[in-house]
């Protein structure tokens, strides 16, 4: 998670900006894969998200990292440090699938 807040993710797009020969979009949605793609946008993420939202009961989804770090982590109460962790799970999680080599 601290990677993606300091934009430092190898997503299509930092990879092309580097000279990368690979495709820049995104394998699912043929769409530039950036942070916010991957994260929010992407078909996976906006399955995966809502699903974990009515599972565990949790108040909205989070739609960016702005709003994931600075309001979405913290509701809950006494189940931070476990919003916290399920959110940094899915978050990798969704970074490793979305991206195919």
């Amino acid at each position: 998670m601290r990677l993606a807040k300091q934009g430092r993710l190898q997503t299509g797009v930092a990879l092309k900006e580097k000279n990368w020969k690979g495709d820049h979009r995104c394998g699912l949605c043929v769409v530039a894969e950036d942070v916010e793609h991957i994260f929010f946008k992407c078909i996976t993420a906006c399955f995966v998200w809502p699903c974990l939202n009515e599972a565990l009961g949790w108040r909205g989804v989070p739609a960016d990292l702005q709003i994931s770090f600075d309001n979405w982590v913290h509701l809950g109460g006494l189940n931070v440090g476990l919003n916290f962790f399920l959110c940094g799970g899915v978050l990798g999680a969704l970074c490793n699938c979305v991206r195919v080599y």
